[in-house]
């Protein structure tokens, strides 16, 4: 009987643990990449029809190309500084 509460024991704290890691850390992580590559493809979509864009539209597309350098940078940038030892 122990050895059967010992085994139940650890199997609901790696089935709570797996699942707690899934749901909270790595859903959102592939959202935010597979959103991410959607962005991207669309932007080099649009720059493949640069010419035929007037000068507002271009306008638009420089300025959509901004948050995605800065969201990039900074997570650069954090993770230097994460590795940094004090």
């Amino acid at each position: 009987m122990d050895a059967q509460l010992y085994i139940d024991f650890y199997y609901r704290y790696l089935y709570m643990t797996g699942f707690f890691c899934v749901f909270v850390y790595a859903s959102p992580l592939v959202l935010l990449v597979f959103l991410n590559v959607k962005v991207i493809l669309e932007l080099k979509r649009a720059r493949k029809n640069w010419g035929t864009m007037n000068r507002n539209e271009q306008k638009e597309l420089r300025a959509s190309l901004m948050p995605l350098v800065s969201l990039c940078l900074k997570s650069v940038l954090l993770q230097r500084v994460s590795n940094l030892k004090l």
